[in-house]
């Protein structure tokens, strides 16, 4: 049996086995987060429907130029049957109704649109769009899609069977620890129709029968439903998960290779011209700062350029790649230092944070926030005609307006003022009615439960780690930005590594690390610190924000 993959992202949205009518075409699937939007011949259903989705991330993962063109997408769909023949049914011929059934799933799936929903709307993809002669050719936003997501072996595949029983696996899978679903919860992801206890009923014997075959362990009771991996599945798709995520980078280039990080060497534009788009989830870095400091790179190092305007130049264009690599609602958290020029017969403040903003916000970026970084201690400033510096910049930035900000993970308590304030009747209370005639009357802002948003100040202490590398900011800054706005598992980026801090806090917070350097000896550095030294994520509550 060859090699096939089903992506995972289908499994929430997997495709049932009949329809209501007969003969009638589905419109639409929803399930949960997730959708398949119909074409001119409505979404295919069955078995047929999950091996021509089979096929389309075999082909694709495996770049199989004879079946998808890789560059322009031209799907040749005579090759599914072969493919069929060879993993579905073992050697055996197939009947003229299977290749049928098999040709109208793909001619189904191929005119569908697959849709997440992200921050309260949903965003389509098209599977596959008519070229200037009439052939079908996939999209290049769906093909990433399917290089990009977690990769399922087709044998994983069969042993789960039917659609129910793909809904349970895949929420099973979303936490070694297992999750619980409340059974209203579970309606509108499933899309099942009936009575609680006929959903009861039905799920402890999906329960029971995943559990007899070793895919995943569960328990149900009146209110809710528990449903944790089996361990030896668990492994399976930690495998197929790795497997996956280095498909998507290139191996040229790469210095070290570990589990759940790769570090590449080389000039960070350069090297990130090589990655593919929307190939990472968020961005945390810290450029070398201009004019500061020689770290023996040569003339490609950043930093030693001939002036502050050649410098943010350089670095935008650096960011535009970064920006290309970025998934939709990914996000970029830049800190970058600022310091005193020389202006006439004294010296000015360059103000760089803010000329790096500007630009990298006329170049395309959102500019969501410029965090200061007040540190808690500092080396002594020895200025005496002006304040002593103590802070520094976190530029903010985004690829497009809708993104991950993991708002209740970054919640802080409310003073106890405010929730005074929370509780007070302002409607009623006298002085209120006094008050602009009762109008304009400040309230509280927050939720006494669950506390407040952060602030765009942060206080924490800088790094007292004594390796050669000279300017590294403590776990807890990267650590901050990943925790606010990463996805769950998803591939952090630090183009300009340095002794691999971020990649220390990426590996504490369960994601994947991929950095870049111009120095062999920093990411020598950096692959030593990143597979011996631990962090604790707790620190980040120590965080003043």
């Amino acid at each position: 049996m060859i090699r096939a993959y089903y992506p995972l992202f289908a499994l929430d949205a997997a495709f049932p086995t009949k329809v209501e009518k007969r003969g009638v075409a589905l419109p639409k699937l929803v399930r949960g987060d997730h959708r398949w939007t119909a074409g001119v011949e409505g979404v295919p259903t069955g078995r047929y429907a999950r091996v021509a989705l089979t096929w389309l991330c075999t082909v694709v993962v495996a770049r199989d130029e004879k079946a998808v063109d890789p560059v322009t997408g031209r799907v040749n769909p005579r090759r599914v049957f072969a493919f069929m023949r060879e993993v579905c049914e073992e050697g055996h011929g197939m009947g003229g109704n299977q290749r049928r059934m098999l040709r109208l799933a793909l001619r189904q799936l191929l005119g569908c649109s697959f849709g997440t929903k992200r921050g309260g709307e949903w965003h389509e993809v098209r599977v596959a769009e008519p070229s200037d002669d009439g052939h079908l050719c996939l999209t290049g936003e769906f093909m990433d899609m399917l290089r990009e997501n977690v990769v399922l072996d087709w044998t994983e595949v069969v042993r789960i069977g039917f659609p129910l029983d793909f809904d349970a696996y895949a929420m099973s899978m979303r936490d070694e620890d297992g999750v619980t679903e409340s059974w209203e919860d579970l309606m509108g992801k499933t899309g099942q129709s009936g009575t609680k206890s006929q959903m009861r009923r039905t799920w402890r014997g999906i329960i029971e029968r995943l559990s007899a075959r070793g895919i995943l362990q569960g328990l149900a009771d009146s209110a809710s439903i528990i449903l944790a991996p089996a361990k030896e599945s668990f492994a399976k798709l930690r495998g197929a998960v790795e497997q996956a995520w280095e498909r998507v980078f290139p191996a040229r280039g790469v210095r070290h290779a570990m589990p759940g990080a790769r570090l590449y060497e080389g000039d960070a534009e350069q090297v990130l011209r090589t990655f593919p788009e929307s190939s990472v989830d968020c961005v945390v870095t810290s450029p070398p700062y201009f004019d500061e400091r020689n770290y023996g790179c040569g003339k490609l190092e950043v930093g030693h350029e001939n002036t502050l305007g050649e410098y943010v130049q350089r670095l935008l264009r650096a960011f535009r790649e970064v920006r290309r690599i970025l998934s939709d609602d990914g996000t970029c958290w830049v800190n970058v230092g600022d310091r005193y020029l020389k202006d006439r017969d004294g010296s000015s403040l360059a103000n760089i944070p803010a000329l790096l903003g500007e630009a990298l916000k006329h170049d395309g970026w959102f500019l969501r926030n410029d965090i200061i970084w007040e540190k808690t201690r500092s080396i002594p400033d020895s200025a005496s005609n002006r304040c002593a510096n103590r802070m520094e910049h976190i530029l903010f930035l985004t690829k497009t307006a809708r993104y991950v900000y993991n708002l209740d993970a970054v919640r802080v308590p409310l003073a106890p003022s405010s929730v005074k304030r929370l509780a007070a009747d302002i409607e009623n209370e006298a002085g209120s009615a006094r008050a602009n005639d009762g109008r304009n009357v400040m309230k509280a802002v927050g939720n006494p439960a669950k506390g407040r948003n952060q602030l765009s100040i942060w206080r924490f202490c800088p790094s007292n780690d004594r390796q050669a590398h000279l300017a590294m900011f403590p776990p807890e800054l990267p650590g901050k930005a990943i925790v606010t706005g990463c996805k769950k598992h998803g591939v952090v980026l630090d183009p300009f590594n340095g002794s691999g801090t971020t990649g220390v806090a990426a590996k504490a917070l369960g994601m994947k690390y991929v950095g870049i350097d111009l120095s062999g000896e920093y990411l020598d550095m950096a692959e030593k610190k990143i597979a011996t030294q631990y962090w604790d994520p707790a620190n980040l509550e120590r965080v003043e924000c």
